[in-house]
């Protein structure tokens, strides 16, 4: 799609999206091998009335959905200026739809 006029940034991101082998099964290891440790400490320190092992969960779990929040922030204005170009792309808009109004079309 060469007259879609990605950037080589939008373009990256496309194919390494496209060609990804990670399947769900690979995405939710990684989901429990992070947060199976946070709900089981959790867990142990409502059990055993500690609150410093139920803050140490909370922390854990506020900052890793801090992080996973952060890379998205990070990665939505890319997303939508690839599919505003593709919608444009689509309804045969010409130019590079990049303002407000591109996403109302």
């Amino acid at each position: 799609m060469p007259d879609l006029d990605l950037s080589p940034e939008e373009l990256n991101l496309v194919e390494r999206l496209a060609h990804e082998r990670q399947g769900a099964r690979q995405r939710l290891a990684f989901y429990a091998v992070v947060l199976a440790p946070l709900v089981a400490f959790a867990v142990h320190g409502v059990r055993r009335s500690d609150l410093d092992a139920v803050a140490v969960a909370f922390g854990g779990l506020l900052l890793f959905n801090l992080w996973h929040l952060a890379e998205e922030l990070r990665q939505a204005p890319r997303f939508q200026s690839i599919f505003r170009k593709v919608s444009a792309h689509r309804h045969g808009q010409p130019g590079r739809p990049d303002g407000p109004a591109a996403i109302d079309a």
